[in-house]
């Protein structure tokens, strides 16, 4: 019950929901760069939403099935192709034993997700999942995937079943169309001078190169503040940005640190990170500012629709 990583690709790890509770001992939470995908690509399987996936990256990996599987691909458009024939984001397909998973060409986003049912089997430490580059800990022996890894997966269909797609699909989550993040002003929102208040409600900033699964760089108007203060290391999370020395904009993501000395001016709401997560470099974002109240709602009614997902999965699988 297992696949063989016939090439690795460019960054593959094993992450779940992220490794909570730990960030007073300094240890951050890792998990999936874009939580929607990851979550939508469980849904797709009836798994629980906080499953183990595999996150890629392009050049993604060459994968063998050594056992009939049964999986689903969300997230980056990578052109897909299994056994030579396009496979479909946002769909499941029950797969062959020795059918291979190949990654033509990057088409749209950048981290693509891939489920199997029931899950990857790998060890939890302290409750998760979630691999931990820097530390070496969780997911597949605490690294990236390498050539050879056989990575176990919990439940498999019987031999001899063939490959084919589910009826089931969804809408393709990437192409939503917005050039506005939702945001939350960050503690040292007053900090700003007033001018960078203004620069931040009306200006597009643009993502640079400089982006990892730590951070994302922003490149836009210098930002300054109204006097340079010092701040003690204060709590950060995934989506809050700072204001670094230069006057430009760094977002944490999903490894970022626990704790952090630059001015925390804005917080990207939970519907802004798969946006973010997905987004080239070059693509250019401004930020609409919305109440806590309303990020609450706007979350709580994306999770019911994945839930809905998960239900109808469920219920075509028993």
């Amino acid at each position: 019950m297992s696949i063989v990583i016939e090439k690795a690709g460019l960054l593959d790890t094993v992450q779940d929901a992220g490794r909570h509770g730990w960030g007073h001992l300094g240890i951050n939470c890792n998990g999936p760069m874009d939580p929607k995908a990851f979550a939508m690509a469980n849904a797709l399987l009836g798994n629980e939403l906080s499953t183990p996936v595999l996150e890629m990256h392009f050049p993604a990996p060459i994968i063998r099935f050594q056992q009939p599987a049964f999986i689903a691909l969300t997230g980056a458009n990578f052109s897909a192709m299994l056994d030579g024939e396009q496979m479909l984001n946002n769909r499941a397909y029950q797969v062959a034993s020795g059918a291979v998973l190949r990654f033509a060409h990057k088409k749209q986003g950048e981290r693509s997700y891939l489920a199997v049912r029931h899950g990857w089997q790998v060890p939890q430490v302290m409750g998760s999942a979630a691999t931990n580059l820097k530390s070496g800990f969780g997911g597949w022996q605490g690294r990236s995937l390498q050539t050879g890894d056989c990575l176990p997966f919990i439940a498999h269909l019987p031999e001899g079943c063939n490959s084919k797609k589910m009826p089931w699909f969804l809408p393709d989550v990437i192409t939503e169309n917005t050039t506005q993040l939702p945001v939350l002003k960050g503690p040292e929102w007053e900090w700003l001078q007033e001018d960078a208040r203004y620069q931040l409600q009306r200006s597009q900033f643009e993502v640079s190169r400089k982006a990892d699964r730590m951070g994302i760089h922003w490149l836009g108007n210098v930002l300054q503040l109204k006097v340079n203060r010092n701040l003690l290391s204060s709590p950060v999370a995934m989506g809050t940005t700072q204001l670094l020395p230069s006057g430009q904009l760094l977002t944490l993501m999903a490894d970022h640190q626990t704790v952090g000395g630059y001015p925390r001016v804005l917080q990207l709401c939970k519907l802004a990170l798969p946006i973010l997560a997905q987004a080239s470099a070059g693509m250019q974002f401004g930020f609409q500012f919305i109440t806590h109240a309303e990020a609450v709602l706007l979350y709580e009614q994306q999770l019911k629709n994945i839930r809905q997902i998960q239900l109808m999965v469920r219920s075509f699988l028993t």
